[in-house]
């Protein structure tokens, strides 16, 4: 296994989107492995992939796991309530962190790690924080961001009757 970690191409496109969608909580049986509730559209990943904003690592050609920031928080339901509560702590200079996933067979090898090791890289320079959200239920999510990434809880919300821990990731560290 020979992993590279850089940002995602069109090419890349079809390998993440399907990844995200196999990934979805209503398409994962055993949600102790973790899931995903931010489901874009497939136009919205282009988008996203056209700014630079999702990294991938890749073994050869196949994409074993992405990460999707936002320097710019969008303006949706989705993200207002993560915005709002950032507003509260009165944190500035932080970019969001807006989801990650590795593909099954690829977890637990440290490619997350990879992951976020190349956000920090490209943005410590301009930002003091990278700021996410965990739904409280995703127990596995929250253990490996918390444990292994090395992020902290800097509060929580509930938002469509789930609670969502915020996540804080320091760069200066």
């Amino acid at each position: 296994m020979e992993i590279k970690v850089d940002f995602a191409t069109e090419k890349d496109l079809d390998a993440v989107y399907s990844l995200n969608q196999e990934n979805l909580r209503e398409n994962v049986p055993n949600q102790k492995e973790g899931f995903l509730t931010f489901n874009p559209s497939k136009s919205d990943w282009k988008k996203y992939i056209n700014n630079k904003l999702i990294v991938v690592a890749k073994d050869k050609n196949f994409v074993a796991g992405y990460l999707l920031i936002f320097d710019e928080p969008p303006n949706n339901e989705f993200f207002n309530p993560i915005v709002k509560g950032i507003k509260k702590l009165k944190i500035k200079h932080y970019f969001l962190l807006a989801q990650d996933c590795i593909h099954r067979d690829y977890r637990g090898k440290g490619i997350l790690n990879m992951l976020y090791d190349k956000i920090k890289q490209i943005y410590k320079k301009k930002y003091h924080f990278g700021i996410g959200e965990i739904e409280e239920s995703n127990k596995i999510s929250y253990y490996v961001h918390i444990n292994k990434i090395g992020m902290e809880k800097i509060g929580e919300y509930f938002f469509e009757g789930f609670k969502w821990n915020l996540v804080s990731l320091n760069l200066r560290k």
